[in-house]
């Protein structure tokens, strides 16, 4: 690779298909804001059993134009609960 990322791994918590799909469409559509309470306690249950050492949650930010459709960052509705949490540092 020319260009390598900025991080040593990557990981998926689920496949998105099925029941996790919906939520997650549910969450991004419908502002269903009480599913990404969810997906943030299914994220913590996955980074507890790999041993994770967090520093700080950093959502993905939304570019201007889905931010404005959305009104909202659906990813804040599940990583500010995670990082409370987790009790570290959340950067929007």
């Amino acid at each position: 690779m020319k260009n390598k990322p900025a991080f040593d791994k990557l990981r998926a918590v689920a496949i998105y298909s099925g029941p996790i799909k919906k939520a997650i469409q549910a969450n991004k559509f419908k502002k269903d804001i009480s599913v990404g309470i969810e997906l943030s306690k299914l994220i913590a249950v996955y980074i507890r059993n790999e041993n994770f050492d967090l520093g700080e949650i950093v959502p993905i930010p939304l570019g201007v134009k889905r931010l404005k459709e959305r009104g909202y960052n659906q990813v804040s509705s599940f990583a500010f609960p995670l990082s409370l949490n987790f009790g570290v540092r959340y950067s929007p």
